[in-house]
C-alpha cells in the first residue's frame, strides 16, 4: 500500500519567516497541528547556465524544518520528478518540450532526509555532468533540460509553496579568460617620466576555482589594422616590458599584466601604442570579445609650471555685467589661473578694453610669457565651460623669443614665428583639456589666435593656457 504524502499550503507571511531556517524565527508561527513542517530553502526555478570545466557541476539543496514544535525529529525524502509531471507544470502551459535528464547525467545525495532534535536543516548534494548534459543540448537544442526535485514526506506536513528545485540548464558553455577591461583606453604621458600600468584578467562571468596560466603578447596585426582604418601611422614605444605571462591562481579571481616604458626615446609628441593580446591559456578559452587590450598613449614633454607666468590680450571683457546678466571678470590672466569657471574674454560692445580691430581678419587673440626660454611641444588648451557661446572650433599659435613682441599688441605680427597650420578642436562645451602637437620650437612668448568659432563669428574665450615640452 502506497503511502500517503503531506503537503499543506501556508500563509505568505509565514513562509518568509520559515525561509530563514532559524529554529528561532519559525517556533510560534503554526498552528500546533502544523507540529512539523519541512519545505526547501531558496527553490523554485534555478535557470543555469553550466560551464565545462572538467568537473561537474554541483549544487546544494537545503532542506529546512520549522513548525510549533521543531524539537521533533522529521523525515523527508528528496525525489526526481517524473516526465509526465514536467509535461504537466512546463511543457504543456509553455508550449515547449522540457524533459527530465536522465539518470546517467547526474549524481544525488543522500535523498532520504532525517533532521533530528536539535537540528534545523538538512543538505542533499546534486551533480550534474557537464560534458553529458552539453551533448544532450547539442543534439536536441529545441528542448529545455531539466533536473526537477521535489520534496515529499509520508510522515510529517510539506509545504507545497516550498517543496521544489527544478534546474534547468539555459546553456553550456566554456569559461573564457580575457582582459577586465577591453578595447582602447586612452594615457597622456608626459615623455620625461616613465610609463606603467597593471591590466586585470581573468574568467569572464566565471568563478575562478583553478589554477591558469595565459600567455601574452603585442598584438602586432591590431596596430597594422588601426593604422590603416584611420590613415595613421601610429607605432610601438622604442623600448618597452610587457609580461610574458600570468598565473590565476585558484584563490583568485584577477591576475595582472604588466605594462612599462621606462624611456620614451626620441619620440616627443604624437601617439604610441601599446596592443597587447592573451595568445594562449592553459586550460578553457580566450573571449573573442575580451581577448585584447590597447593602450594609446598621448605623448606630451613636461607640463610647465605657470606660477610667474604672465597673460594679456588685443582686448578682454571688463569686470562688470555682461547684456545678458552674467557678472564676471575677462581678463586675460584667468586663463592662468587653474580655474575653469574663469575665462578670457575678448572685449564685448563697448564693455571692456582694448581693440580687435586693428589685426588681419578681426581674429582675436592672446599671448603668454612664459619668463624663460624653452622648447615648446605641445599646447594645451580648455575651452569655456558649461555654455556653446564662445565655444573656439580653431586655432593658430605663433611663438616668439623677442622682448619686443610683449610691448607690442597682442594683435601685431611682427617678431612672431607662425607654427604652420590651423589647430581645430575636437571637443565642445565642457571638454577637457585639448593637447595640440606643434613641431618643437623655442621661445618665451605664446601667442593663441582664434581662427573660427563654432558659432560662425570671430570670437574669442578660454578658460586656461598650458604649455608643454622641454
Amino acid at each position: 500500500m502506497k503511502k500517503q504524502i503531506k503537503t499543506i499550503v501556508m500563509p505568505a507571511a509565514a513562509l518568509l519567516l520559515a525561509a530563514a531556517c532559524s529554529e528561532t524565527d519559525v517556533q510560534e508561527l503554526f498552528p500546533e497541528n502544523y507540529e512539523k513542517i519541512l519545505y526547501i530553502k531558496d527553490g523554485g526555478d534555478k535557470h543555469t547556465t553550466l560551464y565545462v570545466t572538467g568537473q561537474d557541476t554541483r549544487y546544494t539543496v537545503k532542506v529546512c524544518k520549522g513548525g510549533s514544535n521543531p524539537k521533533k525529529a522529521a523525515y523527508a525524502r528528496v525525489e526526481v520528478m517524473s516526465q509526465a509531471d514536467i509535461d504537466k507544470a512546463y511543457s504543456v502551459p509553455f508550449g515547449e518540450p522540457y524533459k527530465v535528464i536522465s539518470a546517467d547525467v547526474y549524481t544525488l545525495g543522500d535523498c532520504d532526509v532525517e533532521i533530528g532534535g536539535s537540528q534545523s536543516a538538512r543538505d542533499v548534494e546534486v551533480s550534474l555532468k557537464t560534458e553529458r548534459i552539453r551533448n544532450l543540448i547539442d543534439s536536441d537544442p529545441q528542448t529545455h533540460w531539466v533536473l526537477p526535485l521535489r520534496l515529499v514526506s509520508a510522515t510529517d506536513s510539506v509545504n507545497a509553496d516550498n517543496n521544489r528545485y527544478v534546474i534547468i540548464v539555459d546553456e553550456v558553455s566554456e569559461p573564457l579568460m580575457g582582459f577586465r577591461k577591453s578595447g582602447i583606453e586612452e594615457f597622456v604621458c608626459d615623455i620625461s617620466q616613465p610609463f606603467s600600468l597593471k591590466i586585470p584578467v581573468g574568467l569572464v562571468d566565471v568563478e575562478n576555482r583553478w589554477d591558469i596560466t595565459a600567455q601574452l603578447a603585442v598584438d602586432n596585426d591590431f596596430l597594422a589594422s588601426y593604422n590603416a582604418e584611420n590613415n595613421a601611422s601610429v607605432t610601438l614605444p622604442d623600448n618597452f616590458a610587457i609580461s610574458q605571462s600570468v598565473e590565476l591562481r585558484s584563490d583568485r579571481q584577477e591576475a595582472t599584466v604588466d605594462i612599462s616604458i621606462n624611456d620614451f626615446g626620441s619620440h616627443t609628441s604624437g601617439y604610441l601604442m601599446m596592443p597587447v593580446k592573451i595568445a594562449s591559456v592553459s586550460m578553457f578559452d580566450i573571449s573573442a570579445a575580451n581577448s585584447r587590450y590597447v593602450a594609446l598613449l598621448k605623448l606630451t614633454g613636461h607640463r610647465f609650471d605657470r606660477t610667474s607666468w604672465e597673460a594679456k590680450a588685443c582686448s578682454e571683457q571688463a569686470p562688470e555685467q555682461f547684456d545678458w546678466g552674467m557678472e564676471s571678470s575677462g581678463s586675460a590672466a584667468n586663463v592662468l589661473d587653474g580655474d575653469l569657471s574663469t575665462i578670457w574674454h575678448y572685449k564685448y560692445g563697448s564693455k571692456g578694453t582694448g581693440s580687435c580691430g586693428g589685426h588681419a581678419g578681426g581674429k582675436h587673440c592672446i599671448m603668454v610669457d612664459t619668463k624663460s626660454e624653452r622648447l615648446f611641444t605641445q599646447i594645451g588648451l580648455v575651452q569655456r565651460q558649461g555654455t556653446e557661446w564662445n565655444i573656439l572650433k580653431s586655432v593658430r599659435f605663433w611663438i616668439s623669443s623677442d622682448d619686443a613682441v610683449w610691448n607690442g599688441s597682442a594683435s601685431d605680427t611682427a617678431g612672431w614665428t607662425a607654427i604652420d597650420g590651423i589647430y581645430t578642436f575636437t571637443g565642445g562645451t565642457d571638454q577637457q583639456e585639448e593637447i595640440f602637437d606643434i613641431p618643437a620650437t623655442s621661445g618665451r612668448y605664446l601667442k593663441i589666435e582664434v581662427v573660427e568659432s563654432l558659432k560662425g563669428g570671430d570670437v574669442g574665450a578660454l578658460a586656461e593656457i598650458y604649455g608643454y615640452g622641454k
